[in-house]
C-alpha cells in the first residue's frame, strides 16, 4: 500500500481506487491511511467524513447511497471517504457507480476493495486506479503446492471442506482470492513446458469459474469439483 502512502503523502490522491487482493490485508492499511489523515479519530472507520461499507453484492440502492454521501459537505474540511468491500455487484449498481465516477464531487475520494476487477465493466475500470497485491507468503505457497499434489477426489474434497458449508460459499472474497493466488502460482511456480494438460483452457477456466462464482445462483459445489479436475496436478512435473 505504499503506493496509496505516497499518493496521499504527495497530495495526489486519486479520485477512485480499485484495490485487488485480500480484504482483511488492504482494509487494515486503509484504516492505517485514514487514521492519518483523521488523527484525533480513535477509529476512524465512524468518522462523519468517511463511509465505510461491507457487503457482499453491491446492489443498485447501495449505488445510490454511495453516490449521496460523496455529494454530502465534509465536517473536518479534509474531504470525503468512501470504502466500500465486496465480492459482486450487479449490473444495476454499475450504471450508478459508473454515473457517478463520471460526474465526480469535488474532494471525494472512492477505495473499492474487490478480490478481482473480473466482474467490472471496462467502462469503470477505465475511471479507477488500480492497485493490485500480491499476498503470497511461504505459507500459502505450501498451501497451494500441497493442493496441486492431491488427487483429484482429494482435491475436490478439500475444496468443498475448506470454501463451502452445507453447499453455500462460507466467504466469497476469501474463495475468489484463493483462486486468483491459484491461478498466479500456476503461471508463476509450476515449470509449464513439463505438464501436460490444456493450460490455455485451465487458465479460460480458472477466469470462468471467478465469474460464476459472482452469480448466487450458480452452483458452487460444481464449479469448485469441475476446478479440481481440472487443474494440473503438481507430481505431473517430476
Amino acid at each position: 500500500m505504499s503506493e496509496l502512502q505516497n499518493h496521499f503523502k504527495s497530495n495526489h490522491l486519486h479520485h477512485a481506487y480499485l484495490l485487488i487482493g485480500e480484504s482483511k490485508i488492504i482494509t487494515a492499511e486503509l484504516l492505517g491511511l485514514l487514521q492519518s489523515i483523521f488523527p484525533a479519530t480513535v477509529d476512524p472507520k465512524f468518522h462523519p467524513d468517511v463511509l465505510w461499507l461491507t457487503k457482499d453484492r453491491l446492489d443498485k440502492d447501495d449505488a445510490r447511497f454511495l453516490r449521496q454521501f460523496q455529494t454530502g459537505k465534509d465536517f473536518a474540511g479534509q474531504g470525503r471517504y468512501l470504502v466500500v468491500i465486496f465480492s459482486a455487484m450487479a449490473s444495476e449498481a454499475q450504471e450508478v457507480l459508473l454515473k457517478t465516477l463520471e460526474e465526480p464531487a469535488t474532494n471525494t475520494y472512492f477505495f473499492l476493495v474487490a478480490p478481482t476487477a473480473e466482474f467490472f465493466r471496462p467502462t469503470i475500470l477505465s475511471r479507477v486506479y488500480q492497485l493490485k497485491f500480491d499476498r503470497s507468503n511461504d505459507g500459502e505457497v505450501d498451501d497451494l503446492e500441497k493442493f496441486l499434489g492431491l488427487d483429484v477426489a482429494e482435491r475436490g474434497e478439500h475444496l468443498l471442506k475448506r470454501f463451502l458449508d452445507d453447499g453455500q460459499i462460507k466467504d466469497r472474497a476469501e474463495l475468489l482470492d484463493w483462486l486468483d493466488r491459484l491461478e498466479v502460482f500456476i503461471h508463476e511456480r509450476i515449470d509449464l513446458t513439463r505438464i501436460s494438460d490444456n493450460l490455455v483452457l485451465v487458465f479460460k477456466e480458472i477466469v470462468n469459474a471467478k465469474k460464476l462464482l459472482n452469480n448466487q445462483r450458480s452452483s458452487a459445489k460444481m464449479i469448485l469439483e469441475y476446478l479440481a479436475l481440472i487443474v494440473p496436478n503438481l507430481r505431473k512435473t517430476k
